[in-house]
């Protein structure tokens, strides 16, 4: 049985020693916790209710800040009332599409990152996240072979179109962009128009930002920048360009209207910043209500607090967390990245998830996005296991925690035939052999038969693995667990 440990620290003082959770003899530390959890359990297991639980409310007890990603329509209510039995209900923000919060993305990750450069790769990366997230969510995937070449594409023609705005006014939005893609030339004919020079909004940001920007880099840029909207762009094949500009105009048009355009293409009032003091932001798009909406409005929020948080100073000391339920919905190539450095950043990564086989079916099942996902989880050093009927997934943790030596002896009783003991009486003879073998320390089959959430007893059981660490409790790399189930 597990239970908190009601220790609350002074903020500017963090201890790796600091214990988060006890399991009798055993402690989950703060530098543990720093180096990721991944909580894996079946449907009804109670992976969210029970050990899902222990960590956030732990975190959140200890005074901690993070951001929260929602899976289910009643999740935003759940992580309330987490936050009001640890004492932190002042501390809870709540974004979703019929809140006041505002969250002006594009905007943000230019001013964190500066005016150029940087900045503008950064804005770029964040929508190619967002198209790749939402092509996961609608199933309009390009194969492998081609997949490279209409992502490269896409690419440059949105650092084209944000680089030319930065450059002229010091700022970037959804609208901007979408009225620079409006008028970019189709045809090389259509870019030597002196009719259409006159009436370009290109052909106006170009003077303006040569005169805002006098240095020699800015200046190389923006001759590079008129050379792909006047000859390039217009000399590529017409079904080329148009997946190129399709791919563009679909991200963009998602944040110019409806419950994106409400939540992160108007102004700003609140950003992933406000983690550091402490607050508890919850982006409130249920994937299992909004679908492709809600996966790439929580990923482009989720994607910002990345990049803001590798940029904290040494003197914001706070610890984070980032929690993501249904993990395998709103896992990007950034999650790796952001993991590596996560002890580094003081964030508490905690991942949850059915299966690893969910995770493969996003990253995809061939050699690449099972090394993603490999990658990825590698990167959890706590991995705890509910009940699961994966077999994927429990050959996976019987793998992960390991084989041990063992000797199995086994021994035989020969009796001589009935007939010849009336002629020939004869005690039985015994053989014994012993051999040496490596078995599973966990069998696969037994993860399918751990406690199950819900009543009557209202706990659930699960497997603890931490790399590299022997638990006083079993003298093993494992350690069986029961958690009450919370909220």
């Amino acid at each position: 049985m597990f239970r908190f440990l009601r220790r609350k620290c002074a903020r500017n003082r963090w201890d790796l020693t600091m214990p988060v959770l006890s399991f009798g003899k055993d402690k989950i530390t703060l530098g543990m916790a720093f180096e990721n959890f991944a909580i894996f359990g079946g449907v009804g297991s109670g992976k969210t209710t029970g050990s899902g639980y222990a960590i956030l409310f732990a975190m959140m007890f200890m005074g901690l800040g993070g951001l929260v990603l929602t899976a289910k329509a009643g999740d935003a209510a759940r992580i309330r009332r987490i936050c009001e039995r640890a004492g932190r209900a002042d501390d809870l923000i709540v974004i979703n599409d019929h809140s006041d919060w505002q969250f002006n993305f594009l905007g943000y990750l230019l001013e964190i990152q500066g005016r150029r450069g940087r900045a503008v790769e950064n804005l770029v990366t964040a929508l190619d996240v967002a198209m790749r997230v939402a092509e996961r969510a609608t199933g309009m995937k390009a194969g492998p072979g081609q997949e490279a070449f209409w992502a490269q594409g896409i690419r440059k023609l949105a650092r084209n179109v944000s680089s030319l705005i930065v450059y002229a006014t010091n700022s970037v939005s959804v609208e901007h962009m979408l009225e620079v893609m409006r008028d970019v030339p189709r045809t090389l004919e259509h870019a030597n128009d002196d009719a259409w020079k006159n009436q370009s909004l290109i052909c106006q940001l170009l003077p303006l930002a040569r005169t805002r920007c006098q240095d020699p880099l800015a200046q190389h840029d923006l001759n590079q920048i008129e050379a792909y909207f006047l000859q390039e762009f217009p000399a590529i094949a017409r079904r080329t360009r148009s997946v190129f500009e399709a791919g563009l105009y679909g991200i963009l048009d998602l944040f110019s209207r409806g419950s994106l355009h409400w939540m992160f293409g108007r102004g700003t009032n609140v950003t992933p910043a406000a983690c550091f003091d402490g607050k508890i932001i919850v982006i409130d798009l249920p994937v299992a209500t909004h679908g492709a909406v809600g996966m790439v409005g929580q990923t482009i929020f989720k994607h910002a607090f990345q990049q803001i948080v590798q940029q904290r100073t040494p003197d914001q000391q706070l610890p984070l967390f980032l929690v993501a339920d249904e993990f395998q919905e709103l896992v990007t190539a950034e999650d790796f990245r952001f993991a590596s450095v996560s002890r580094e950043s003081k964030v508490v990564n905690l991942w949850m998830t059915q299966s690893i086989a969910s995770i493969y079916a996003t990253l995809g099942a061939d050699e690449s996005g099972r090394a993603a996902c490999d990658a990825i989880l590698g990167l959890a050093g706590t991995k705890i296991f509910h009940a699961n009927s994966c077999p994927m997934t429990n050959q996976w943790a019987a793998d992960l925690i390991g084989r041990r030596r063992m000797w199995l002896s086994s021994s035989s009783v020969n009796h001589a035939p009935y007939r010849m003991l009336e002629i020939f009486p004869e005690e039985p003879g015994f053989t014994t052999s012993n051999s040496e073998a490596f078995e599973y320390a966990v069998l696969p089959h037994e993860f399918t038969s751990l406690l199950r959430a819900g009543p009557p007893r209202m706990k659930t059981e699960a497997i603890v693995f931490s790399s590299g660490r022997v638990w006083h409790g079993s003298n093993e790399t494992y350690l069986k667990v029961v958690f009450d189930q919370g909220v």
